[in-house]
């Protein structure tokens, strides 16, 4: 039976989390692989102002079967 394979997307505070995240993902058995990408910044609506922050974007590659667990523990 075929795997149905997705890609999630997650962002981070920092390095740090986002390292221990991914980790706990793949040691859990929650994700495949999953990709740091440093150097993002996000604009975002935050209290009725414009905010914006530095972030570290997760990709999750997940299998449809482990999503629902996946997003549970995110």
């Amino acid at each position: 039976m075929p795997v149905s394979a997705l890609i999630c997307f997650c962002t981070c505070p920092d390095a740090d989390s986002a390292e221990r995240i991914a980790t706990a993902l793949v040691a859990e058995r929650l994700a495949a692989c999953v990709n740091l990408l440093p150097g993002l910044r996000s604009v975002y609506r935050w209290q009725r102002k414009v905010e914006a922050a530095a972030e570290v974007l997760l990709l999750v590659k997940t299998s449809a079967e482990a999503y629902p667990a996946l997003q549970e523990r995110l």
